[in-house]
């Protein structure tokens, strides 16, 4: 299995085991937890508290791309705060369409008919993708 291909299975399968944060304004955790079953710790020196704070450590890095939409699977996509949400945002791209993201694992999204996915479509254009996967 390829590291892109651990990212997706690990992130599908936390959208029914409780294995990563749930809480709502917890995204960050919950994506650093889906790497580190996915991919082990070999990126436990970019996380930070909050999403933009990672996406930061990531910048200038050979794992931070622009201009790259919404990625591919696999890919954690970042998002900047806005006046009154400055931590940011950041979901994992699991294909399809679709994206991982703590806050709707325990919500049905009627838009895209799966349990606690959203679809990409419905997300403005990242500041930022981060693949920690070769191609």
């Amino acid at each position: 299995m390829t590291e892109q291909q651990k990212i997706v299975a690990t992130a599908k399968a936390a959208l029914i085991n409780d294995a990563v944060e749930r809480e709502a304004g917890f995204c960050q955790r919950a994506a650093r937890q889906v790497i580190q079953k996915a991919l082990g710790a070999q990126f436990d020196g970019y996380w930070r508290p909050s999403a933009e704070l990672t996406r930061r450590a990531f910048h200038g890095t050979r794992y931070y791309l622009v201009d790259e939409g919404f990625g591919q699977a696999g890919d954690l996509l970042y998002f900047a705060g806005t006046a009154n949400q400055t931590a940011g945002h950041v979901v994992i791209n699991i294909g399809g369409g679709l994206c991982f993201q703590n806050s709707v694992t325990d919500a049905w999204d009627a838009a895209t008919g799966h349990k606690g996915t959203r679809a990409l479509k419905r997300f403005r254009q990242p500041t930022a993708v981060v693949r920690l996967w070769r191609a």
